[in-house]
């Protein structure tokens, strides 16, 4: 999941870089036709660097967490203490809550660039 998408992001962070750069040095108004109006593009903001360590931290101890959930449930043989149904009820509370903050950023809510969006960016990191 990550390679793909830190090579993604890689990539258009080049592309980015390389297109700021013609735009620049005037490479593109030198090899637009003169017989043509031409109006030179604005330079895009530099692509961001990503960080999944935090989210893949987060897996981890989540499924450490359905290991021990599970072992639990084996010994006592599939019953739910009312305790146990209250933090399962919260967990899956938060977990909504996540997948709803995930589906805005996905959208561009919070900020992410719907140029990650038409580059397949988001596709590439389910």
């Amino acid at each position: 999941m990550c390679v793909k998408s830190s090579r993604l992001a890689d990539d258009m962070r080049d592309e980015t870089k390389e297109k700021n750069q013609r735009i620049a040095d005037k490479t593109f108004w030198a090899v637009s036709d003169p017989t043509e109006t031409y109006v030179l593009p604005k330079p895009d903001e530099p692509v961001p660097y990503l960080n999944f360590a935090p989210l893949q931290n987060s897996l981890a101890r989540l499924q450490e967490s359905a290991q021990k959930f599970d072992a639990a449930m084996r010994t006592q043989s599939g019953k739910l203490t009312p305790q146990t149904q209250a933090a399962l009820d919260q967990a899956s509370d938060a977990e909504l809550s996540v997948r709803w903050c995930a589906m805005r950023v996905c959208r561009g809510v919070h900020g992410l660039s719907t140029r990650f969006m038409r580059r397949g960016f988001i596709r590439a990191t389910e």
